[in-house]
């Protein structure tokens, strides 16, 4: 992971891939879909991996975002 990363985009990532929705993602957030999708936009671009693929009318996280949701989201629980 890149030492610069914003952790804000973290939490946004990590709400999507708990709720594997962008919809749900943003209202538990109170952010607006379009902000939701940009941050994730960030993050993959940051990261230079996919996180997530459409499937059907939902969304499944890669293999590079299980990986990360499993580095990440044990720090983050503890702050």
């Amino acid at each position: 992971m890149k030492p610069n990363l914003d952790l804000n985009l973290l939490v946004v990532f990590l709400e999507v891939y708990r709720l594997r929705s962008i919809t749900l993602a943003s209202e538990s957030l109170g952010l607006t879909q379009p902000g939701v999708s940009a941050a994730l936009k960030r993050l993959q671009s940051q990261l230079g991996a996919p996180l997530f693929v459409r499937e059907g009318r939902g969304i499944s996280p890669t293999h590079a975002a299980i990986k990360l949701a499993n580095e990440i989201e044990p720090a983050l629980t503890a702050v």
